[in-house]
């Protein structure tokens, strides 16, 4: 279970990243900060499954190492939707529109 997750992480970052890629209008830019927490957890994710995993162990389907890689999983993915969360267009104030004048007198 642990790899699986693990490689839906990894897998995620990088359609993050190629998708951040791939946005050429300026409204639509992503978060550079959740994009890189984004990218930092799928990465850190799959490098967790290296250090973790131990062949001689016996297999089980949840342990404490799945609820690990779970929550990195959850931070990512919340992360990855924070990051293309579409920004808000700003709004400029011009100046006070042109007073209106009364007709001329006749």
């Amino acid at each position: 279970m642990n790899l699986v997750i693990s490689a839906l992480g990894l897998i995620l970052a990088v359609v993050c990243d190629v998708r951040a890629l791939l946005i050429k209008d300026e409204d639509k830019e992503p978060n550079q900060g959740w994009l890189s927490v984004s990218v930092f957890m799928g990465i850190s994710g799959a490098f967790l499954i290296l250090i973790n995993q131990e062949m001689s162990s016996p297999v089980v389907l949840v342990n404490l190492w799945t609820i690990m890689h779970a929550t990195i999983l959850i931070v990512e993915i919340l992360a990855m939707n924070l990051a293309f969360k579409g920004r808000k267009a700003e709004t400029h104030v011009h100046a006070k529109p042109p007073a209106r004048h009364p007709p001329p007198a006749a």
